[in-house]
């Protein structure tokens, strides 16, 4: 099936269209249930920005979407047209390769967003009055509620956290965090820090 058309059918689930592909039943059935019920929007964004005329595999797809959040972050921030070309099998087997590779290192891009939610009140707690200060809390507010992952977020977004956590490493691993619950996300800041 193309791209496109898949892409075509999800959206029609998710905003309860008429299905106008002339595709066979079975497989709206298959789309509609180990596809369009569990792709979420940023993920199908990502789709969209791949050649839409490729023919995927739906059983490929399905497979992708099967793993858990975390991993699908690293499946789906490494796709691209030429992987496509490539057979189900080798494709499985170079995505279990990338989610093996990043079980083995703990990465910022891991780290729930909930957790800058907190780092955001450690900051206001501070008492500490400026405006890039206030700006920092705003966007770290912002993102907490308004994104699930780091894949939603814009290129300068995250080059900007990026930095953020670069130049300010005591406002993300610090004992009120820890005492909230994040020391393997306080773990990770210090890991990153190391690397970068």
């Amino acid at each position: 099936m193309k791209l496109k058309t898949l892409i075509e059918i999800i959206e029609n689930f998710k905003t309860n269209s008429e299905i106008k592909a002339e595709v066979e039943e079975e497989k709206i059935l298959y789309i509609k249930e180990y596809i369009a019920s569990t792709i979420k929007e940023h993920e199908l964004k990502l789709l969209k920005g791949i050649d839409t005329e490729l023919e995927v595999d739906l059983d490929l797809i399905s497979w992708l979407l099967f793993d858990d959040e975390s991993n699908r972050i690293h499946i789906f921030g490494n796709l691209n047209s030429e992987i496509f070309t490539q057979n189900k099998y080798e494709l499985i087997d170079y995505f279990e390769g990338i989610i093996e590779s990043k079980r083995k290192k703990n990465h910022v891009e891991d780290i729930p967003f909930k957790f800058y939610k907190f780092v955001s009140i450690y900051i206001k707690n501070r008492g500490i009055k400026n405006k890039q200060l206030d700006y920092v809390i705003r966007f770290l507010n912002t993102i907490s509620w308004k994104y699930q992952s780091y894949s939603e977020l814009s290129p300068k977004q995250t080059n900007y956290l990026n930095q953020l956590i670069k130049d300010h490493p005591d406002f993300f691993n610090n004992d009120f965090l820890k005492e909230k619950g994040f020391s393997n996300e306080c773990e990770i800041v210090l890991a990153f820090l190391n690397e970068s």
